[in-house]
């Protein structure tokens, strides 16, 4: 009886030891962060695990996060978060689909990554991007609910 309730203990441990084994996936912890304060201090947060949104835009050698569909449509360096090339994260479609539209992208704030010529005023070193919904349905009966053409 002793040797029955040995091994059963045995058996339980053993059990107990490879349910805590088990290997979990890995999650991305990011520290959400308003779009203007990369932009406004990007030093800030250089070297950490960020999330911001805003709006993906495809540049020359590389993507930008921009504040608005509005700002993407200028492309100015200045209002803009520099991303790179996003090859490794997402394929060609997606990116297609994704450019100008609302997107969340986690990854590490660098404010030493400033883009082609170091026109942006920060970068980010993407790990995730991941597409939002519509924010608002497009107006055509209101002017200022018009979708932004890009051309």
């Amino acid at each position: 009886m002793k040797q029955k309730t040995l091994i059963l203990i045995i058996i339980a441990v053993f059990c107990g030891c490879l349910a805590g084994c088990t290997v979990e996936p890995v999650k991305l912890e990011a520290t959400p962060v308003s779009f203007v304060e990369v932009i406004a201090h990007p030093e800030r947060h250089s070297g950490e695990s960020i999330a911001v949104k805003g709006v993906l835009r495809e540049e020359v050698g590389g993507y930008c996060l921009y504040y608005s569909r509005l700002s993407a449509k200028y492309s100015n360096p200045l209002d803009g978060i520099w991303l790179g090339d996003l090859s490794d994260i997402a394929t060609p479609e997606e990116l297609e689909a994704w450019d100008t539209w609302y997107v969340e992208v986690i990854g590490i704030a660098d404010y030493q990554e400033q883009g082609p010529d170091g026109a942006y005023s920060s970068g980010i070193r993407v790990n995730k991007v991941d597409k939002l919904e519509q924010i608002n349905k497009v107006n055509y009966e209101n002017p200022l609910g018009e979708d932004i053409v890009f051309e």
